[in-house]
């Protein structure tokens, strides 16, 4: 697990190194915490409707190429967990998650900019691949071990657009934003050492609300807290540095 880390954050390194270079580089830390998102699970001809929640804790690099386009390549740990209704309909099953790892990154192109409200009309896109292996299964308050190679796999992806408003010419260093993205999450579940075969993964919901404010406390530190709703329930936080 720590030799793919390794390998991914190598990966991310390399391919945005020239970009440093060239521009403003940001880095810092980023913690999203999703309590809840709907999605289907397939396993043969038997599908059943799950809830994810999940923690992500990231490293980021924040790379402005140009005036209007920035990148946000990110990397790090990811903890998860599904639960779906018991067969009978007596309780919860609750699939807890190892610790994994996730590799993915986010693009904000600034397309327009309303001069008499100064606001900001912007593009997004985002993208996240999750790996993590499953540690224990609580079967109605009963626990017991999962396949030591049962791994599941994520992609996650959105797209859409929204508006930004830098509050800095009202004297507050704050800036905000609303975006609705098109998102979806597809994957499987993967179960070695004799299991039982793979459970695929997709979304229900594929319409979201993403929002949030950044605060800039002290010159060059940067604060954020973001939501995202109506696909999914999630906040995340985040602190930067600009070098």
């Amino acid at each position: 697990m720590i030799k793919k880390m390794i390998i991914a954050f190598a990966v991310m390194s390399l391919a945005f190194a020239g970009a440093v270079y060239a521009a403003d580089l940001q880095v810092g830390t980023e913690i999203e915490v999703v309590l809840s998102q709907k999605v289907l699970l397939e396993k043969g001809n038997d599908p059943t409707i799950a809830r994810l929640a999940s923690q992500h804790y990231d490293v980021t690099l924040e790379v402005k190429a140009g005036d209007r386009i920035t990148i946000t390549p990110k990397v790090g740990i990811t903890k998860g967990t599904s639960t779906t209704d018991d067969a009978d309909g007596s309780g919860d099953i609750v699939d807890i998650s190892a610790i994994g790892w996730s590799i993915g990154g986010d693009i904000e192109a600034n397309v327009y900019k309303v001069n008499i409200i100064d606001t900001n009309v912007n593009l997004v896109g985002g993208y996240r691949l999750s790996m993590v292996d499953s540690d224990r299964i609580d079967d109605c308050g009963i626990i017991a071990d999962a396949s030591k190679d049962t791994t599941t796999t994520t992609h996650e992806w959105e797209i859409g657009g929204g508006v930004s408003r830098d509050m800095s010419d009202l004297g507050m260093p704050v800036s905000t934003y609303v975006n609705v993205v098109y998102a979806d999450i597809n994957g499987k579940t993967v179960e070695n050492n004799g299991g039982t075969g793979k459970t695929k993964i997709s979304a229900v919901n594929h319409v979201g609300i993403r929002c949030g404010l950044t605060a800039e406390p002290k010159e060059n530190l940067l604060l954020s807290i973001n939501g995202k709703f109506v696909d999914q329930t999630a906040i995340v936080v985040s602190a930067s540095i600009l070098f």
